[in-house]
């Protein structure tokens, strides 16, 4: 039997070719990676080695002894092999159409008529073995006979879709590298050439098959091959993670010019109004310059806090401290201090607060109140004229109460282009048009990070030169039933003094200890609108001694100071022989204002903690709630 096969001059070619086919077979089953193109490659093989195989078929039926059921069947194989012959053009024109990067829709709608064709191409093929309308064997000797439409169908739809293979390689010629193009262009060519070769051939040489074969094995050592695949990917991700770097670096190296500007900036204010004040005797001027040196200041430790803020949260170390709180004194605490910084900017500020929504809310109010402050400065810093508008609204589902935020204003707009990249890292735009818009470019960013924390979410439209909106959806927790306008009722009735106000403790014993004597004469300053006794120490070892002679009502503990720090100085008080304040409040003075920090000095042992720069507010009302109640007096109005 092999002998007759093998005596069979025609099927060299096909055999030949059907080796190789499965030998690619096996390969491709050892094969890992399995994409979209990979299924079109497999699909590409698996209709080539058909195609051989139903060949081989043909041949060696051809050569039987004649019989109707003989003839009947060699024209059903020889059907068989004219669809799957054609089938590798449409193969390959699948395969290669998965190289195509752009004109996806002109691509689909390519692939839905080539599809279409050869489906009909396939019902032809089935009726011609009844008919012979393009080829067939013929009774009694089993001759192969060209049918009326031969050239037309037999050669026209392979041609057409060898035609739409090569409009849609040279389409992708700018896409594509000079390896894989050449690789899929002589695939083509040498596809073609079987086919035209084969029939000049008269059909004596299983040609078309075998040129198939030749074609699919270019494209897997030159394009599908797993090694050189994985080459190209690595080198793809390499360039890509490259060009990542050099954008990062780029950003970076900006972010850090931009941030030498911004500090030094105030910072020049304060060292240059500081020398001011030391050569004026104009009490006028002094406080002018005072007030200037203090805003500035609040400007520096605000890019200070921005910074800190955004390496927490990149370094994972960022964690959200949810406490219960009342949504309306943050709303009215942001409008009343938002309202001052727009009209002081010749600006309309605007409200829209529907009182209708929840006000006992569980959440990191901290951060909730970050993330629409960054919002705001973003919006006034970036409006020249015209308005900021604030709009709150809210909605409940189940014990889960979304705040959605929403900031307009009539600013100078976004590019869409840039839209996308608003909430990334170090980013800003317009630098030559913004250039005198003080900032660290991270606000924005920072509030995408605690969206994510929280599971929220920011919505941006903008028109360029028009204007923008910010819209951001925070989830809270439901903490209590009362609303905003319920909150405004109790408000009203409430005593509208702040705890400081008409207070005084002059019979209080207070100890400050700090080893810069800069941050002692302010500490000490701020007290005095108490007109309690300050005693000041700059060690703890002295601060220890006095602990022994004087009973103190409440201490000021510097964290950071040398030889013996604050947390030291706790520890050594707790086991001080003599100690008179062993149960007297300590309070941590740290210039460390992360996030968690209070937690953290109430598990070393202090009562509470006040973050540098002090703020006045936070110091009067952390000392008259924490000191004895009989030490406090109330003093009335000109008194």
């Amino acid at each position: 039997m092999l002998e007759r096969i093998i005596s069979v001059p025609k099927i060299h070619f096909g055999l030949a070719g059907l080796t190789f086919d499965l030998l690619l077979a096996s390969f491709l089953i050892l094969k890992t990676h399995k994409g979209q193109r990979f299924k079109q490659f497999t699909f590409l093989l698996f209709i080539i080695t058909s195609a051989t195989f139903l060949e081989i078929l043909r041949r060696m039926m051809s050569l039987l002894p004649y019989s109707p059921t003989t003839l009947f069947l060699l024209n059903i194989f020889h059907s068989l092999v004219y669809i799957t012959s054609t089938g590798m053009a449409f193969g390959f024109y699948l395969y290669m159409s998965r190289f195509v990067e752009n004109h996806q829709r002109s691509i689909k709608i390519l692939t839905i008529f080539n599809a279409t064709i050869y489906i009909i191409y396939g019902v032809i093929m089935i009726v011609n073995i009844y008919t012979g309308l393009i080829s067939w064997y013929i009774a009694p000797d089993m001759e192969w006979v060209a049918g009326p439409f031969y050239r037309t169908v037999g050669y026209g739809f392979p041609l057409l879709f060898i035609l739409t293979t090569l409009v849609i390689l040279f389409s992708s010629i700018k896409t594509l590298s000079r390896r894989i193009f050449f690789t899929l262009l002589l695939t083509i060519i040498i596809s073609s050439l079987g086919i035209i070769l084969q029939a000049l051939a008269n059909g004596n040489l299983m040609l078309s098959t075998f040129s198939g074969t030749i074609g699919i094995y270019l494209c897997y050592f030159a394009v599908e091959n797993f090694d050189y695949d994985r080459l190209l990917s690595m080198n793809k991700e390499l360039e890509l993670a490259k060009a990542r770097a050099q954008e990062s670096s780029f950003a970076k190296s900006s972010f850090l010019a931009n941030m030498s500007h911004e500090i030094r900036t105030p910072m020049n204010a304060v060292l240059g109004l500081d020398e001011m004040i030391l050569n004026s005797d104009d009490l006028g001027k002094i406080k002018e310059y005072a007030e200037n040196i203090q805003t500035s200041g609040r400007s520096l430790l605000s890019i200070i806090n921005d910074i800190l803020d955004f390496s927490r949260i990149e370094s994972g170390k960022m964690d959200l401290i949810e406490t219960d709180y009342h949504l309306t004194k943050m709303i009215d605490d942001m409008n009343l201090q938002f309202k001052l910084r727009a009209e002081k900017q010749g600006l309309e500020y605007k409200t829209d607060v529907d009182e209708n929504i929840l006000d006992e809310l569980h959440g990191d109010d901290v951060r909730v109140r970050q993330i629409i402050t960054n919002v705001l400065n973003n919006a006034i810093k970036y409006t020249k004229e015209g308005y900021v508008k604030i709009i709150i609204k809210g909605s409940s589902q189940g014990d889960v109460f979304t705040l959605h935020v929403t900031v307009e204003d009539s600013g100078i707009g976004i590019k869409e282009v840039n839209i996308p990249y608003l909430f990334q890292s170090f980013e800003r735009f317009d630098e030559f048009k913004n250039r005198r818009i003080e900032g660290t470019g991270l606000g924005l960013a920072i509030v995408k990070r605690f969206l994510d924390l929280m599971g929220g979410s920011v919505d941006v439209k903008s028109v360029y030169g028009q204007g923008s909106a910010f819209t951001v959806h925070i989830p809270q927790k439901i903490s209590g039933l009362m609303t905003i306008a319920d909150y405004r009722n109790i408000q009203q009735k409430a005593s509208k003094h702040s705890i400081n106000e008409g207070l005084s403790a002059p019979n209080a014993q207070v100890l400050i200890v700090d080893d810069n004597m800069m941050n002692l004469m302010v500490a000490k300053g701020l007290m005095e609108r108490t007109h309690a006794k300050v005693t000041t120490c700059t060690s703890g070892m002295e601060c220890l001694e006095l602990m022994t002679k004087t009973r103190f009502d409440i201490i000021f503990l510097d964290h950071m100071m040398p030889d013996l720090d604050g947390v030291g100085t706790l520890k050594k008080a707790q086991i001080l022989p003599g100690n008179q304040n062993r149960f007297t409040p300590i309070i941590a003075l740290t210039a460390n204002a992360m996030v968690g920090m209070r937690e953290e000095y109430l598990k070393m042992g202090f009562t509470d903690y006040i973050s540098k720069p002090i703020e006045s507010k936070r110091l009067y009302e952390l000392f008259y709630n924490t000191i004895p109640k009989d030490k406090i007096i109330k003093v009335e109005a000109g008194e």
